[in-house]
C-alpha cells in the first residue's frame, strides 16, 4: 500500500521526528494508528 502525505503532514511528521520522541516516521504513524484506534472503543463504549 502506498499512501500520499500532504505538505502539513509532513511537516507534522518532520515536527515529532526531531522532538526526539519517534525514531523514524514509522513509529509516529504507528502511534497515530493507536490513538485512533483508542479513540474508536472509546466512541463505541460510549454510544
Amino acid at each position: 500500500m502506498n499512501i500520499s502525505l500532504n505538505s502539513e503532514q509532513v511537516d507534522f511528521i518532520q515536527q515529532k521526528l526531531k522532538s526526539g520522541r519517534y525514531q523514524d516516521a514509522n513509529e509516529v504513524i504507528v502511534e497515530a494508528f493507536r490513538l485512533l484506534e483508542e479513540r474508536d472503543r472509546i466512541y463505541q463504549i460510549w454510544i
